[in-house]
């Protein structure tokens, strides 16, 4: 009986270890449109936990590879915001987007349509 305690206790721990350091692999969808904006999304998931974070202006896509137990999705998503882009999950505040460059205003369709153009002339 108390080697079944002891074995039990010993497996719990065990098994609660190895789920805490595992990374977790996301995608996420994040606004944005150029490569100013590809760095600024980047590097608003240069933090503690985060293993990678590559970000695709075509796609709109957030590849990210992190440590659950030292950051959560929800603390990435809010700096990401924070830095005044929006995700599928949460919208940037007005103070935020408006900190973020000209070029990269996102939610501008006039900047949208330069940058399509602009893109549709390189091909």
């Amino acid at each position: 009986m108390k080697f079944s305690f002891i074995f039990t206790v010993g497996l719990t721990f065990l098994l609660s270890t190895q789920v805490s350091g595992q990374t977790q692999d996301t995608t996420i969808l994040v606004n944005g449109i150029c490569g100013m904006c590809e760095r600024t999304i980047e590097g608003a998931c240069d933090m503690d936990g985060v293993e990678s974070a590559e970000w695709s202006s075509e796609t709109k896509e957030l590849k990210l590879t992190y440590d659950a137990s030292e950051v959560s999705l929800e603390d990435i998503n809010t700096s990401i915001n924070e830095a005044g882009y929006d995700t599928e999950y949460s919208t940037a505040s007005e103070e935020a987007y408006n900190s973020i460059h000209n070029c990269c205003k996102y939610r501008d369709p006039e900047v949208v349509r330069a940058h399509e153009e602009k893109v549709g002339n390189r091909q």
